[in-house]
């Protein structure tokens, strides 16, 4: 048994002293493979190191070809330099001629510049100031027009009214002796007003207008235009029957009773014509008012006499009840608002004219500013080009007749002009 135990252990230490062994060497293999891979790192970074030098040795080849161009680029440099040179001596060589040249060419262009620019503004300004003095002439004499025919139309306003009541007084005592006068008489009598005052039919007023109100029409006796597109609507349907009685009965009791018939048929109509509300048609521009024309002054009068209440029923309905003189005076006001209206336009054109002129005007004056301002210019660039000729130690003139001096052949000399400026200019600069 004692034996067996011992054999046991002794198996048991062999093995453990086996495994030792094993991780010993397990581990040797680990640490060699670890210097394996560091050697590989390091041969890798050997490679890249080796790389890069390839690399730099490739470039320093390129920037010694690069040196190498360049170094053959600057030796034709000099070459072109050489030759510019050459150029340059040709170029002094041609000074004279070129002197000359610009000398001429420089008082050539300068008179003429000169001679054009002041042809060009007189033109352009007797061009520009005739039409502008033309239209002053005509706005002035549009206005004297204008005063003068407002001043004759005042008159013949005035006579026009007088004649206008001594025909309707006429008129009334004609119809007062004929008492079968009936049907459109107050139409004729509102036509001829409408005539006279100077209105023209078709254009500022038109008479039975027909125009459609939903199912119905409405068909107002007169309608005057306004201007800005407005309207007055007038009518002309008021019976004279029971004046007519009035007037022609010798009976007190005839007479009372027709005069109240007379107001009372005064007084239906100005209802009638309130309830048509003219105003409220969509065609029709016009306040909120119609007026009833009456033929006869006496016949609205013997009503107001008889029923002062009759204005204040016309007011209620919004109804202005006109005579042959009340409603002559409007219709003249009208012609009048529309004489304005013309004026306004006329006036209109006329100040949108001038302020154009005035704009021309402007402008024309700021291209004359700008010719003087070139003329200036042109003025100094020619004094730079003779100072260059002219003044000084190494003045053109001057370094050109050298030329001569030096035996360069030369056909003819400057002027006397040229040479005296040249002279002076450079005593000048040795002063």
């Amino acid at each position: 048994m004692i034996s067996e135990i011992l054999l046991f252990s002794i198996g048991f230490s062999i093995v453990l002293a086996i495994l030792f062994q094993l991780i010993l060497f397990y581990k040797k293999i680990q640490i060699q493979t670890e210097k394996i891979l560091a050697l590989s790192e390091e041969v890798s970074s050997c490679k890249e190191k080796l790389n890069y030098k390839k690399d730099v040795e490739l470039k320093n080849s390129k920037l010694e070809e690069l040196i190498r161009l360049e170094k053959k680029k600057h030796e034709e440099l000099k070459v072109q330099l050489a030759l510019e040179s050459n150029k340059n001596s040709i170029f002094l060589s041609a000074k004279q001629e070129f002197s000359d040249r610009f000398k001429t060419l420089a008082n050539e262009i300068l008179d003429e510049k000169t001679k054009a620019f002041a042809n060009y503004n007189q033109e352009k300004l007797s061009q520009l100031l005739s039409p502008f003095q033309n239209d002053i002439n005509k706005f002035g004499n549009k206005f004297e027009e204008i005063q003068k025919a407002a001043s004759k139309e005042r008159i013949e306003l005035q006579s026009e009214l007088k004649a206008e009541i001594g025909n309707m007084k006429e008129m009334s005592l004609a119809f007062k002796h004929q008492t079968k006068v009936q049907g459109n008489w107050g139409e004729i009598v509102l036509e001829n007003i409408l005539d006279k005052s100077g209105l023209r039919v078709g254009k500022d007023y038109k008479t039975q207008v027909s125009i459609k109100v939903e199912t119905t029409r409405k068909v107002p006796d007169v309608i005057v235009y306004l201007p800005e597109n407005k309207h007055l609507v007038i009518d002309s349907k008021v019976s004279m029957n029971a004046y007519n009685r009035f007037v022609n009965s010798d009976n007190e009791s005839d007479k009372k009773k027709a005069l109240k018939d007379h107001t009372d048929s005064i007084k239906a109509r100005i209802k009638e014509l309130g309830d048509k509300s003219y105003f409220d048609i969509p065609e029709l521009n016009t306040p909120e008012m119609v007026f009833m024309f009456v033929p006869m002054e006496s016949a609205f009068v013997a009503a107001i006499q008889a029923d002062e209440m009759i204005f204040q029923t016309a007011l209620d309905n919004k109804v202005l009840v006109a005579t042959p003189t009340t409603l002559t005076t409007n219709l003249k006001i009208v012609k009048q608002l529309w004489r304005f209206e013309d004026q306004n336009k006329n006036s209109a054109e006329l100040a949108s004219r001038a302020s154009k002129i005035h704009s021309k005007l402007r402008n024309f004056v700021k291209d004359i500013e700008r010719v003087g301002l070139k003329i200036s210019e042109a003025e100094i660039s020619y004094s730079d080009a003779m100072n260059k000729l002219t003044e000084g130690h190494g003045n053109l003139i001057n370094q050109a007749r050298e030329f001569e001096r030096l035996g360069v052949a030369v056909k003819e000399d400057f002027s006397e002009n040229m040479i005296v400026k040249s002279q002076l200019g450079l005593k000048r600069d040795e002063t």
